[in-house]
């Protein structure tokens, strides 16, 4: 849902095209802070989806930027030693 918002949608559907713009920084129509961004998601969680979900500020930042660090990637970034894994 947030990354829809932020990032906007285009897709082809039975052959027709699917536009929905994006509303993060570089949005040609109006960006939304990352406050109305969370507001936003929770409305439409809580009208059409699951009321339980809460979208906060702090991770509508974080998916901006990119999203979380993956796992793998955590856990791997230590072992790795002078451009040479642990392994090789």
């Amino acid at each position: 849902m947030v990354s829809a918002i932020l990032f906007g949608v285009q897709r082809e559907v039975k052959g027709k095209e699917v536009l929905m713009p994006s509303f993060g920084p570089n949005s040609q129509v109006q960006a939304l802070s990352d406050q109305q961004i969370a507001s936003l998601s929770n409305y439409i969680f809580q009208q059409y989806g699951n009321p339980d979900l809460q979208v906060t500020p702090e991770q509508v930042t974080a998916l901006r930027q990119g999203g979380a660090q993956p796992l793998l990637a955590r856990v791997a970034g230590p072992a790795t030693l002078g451009g040479r894994c642990w392994w090789s």
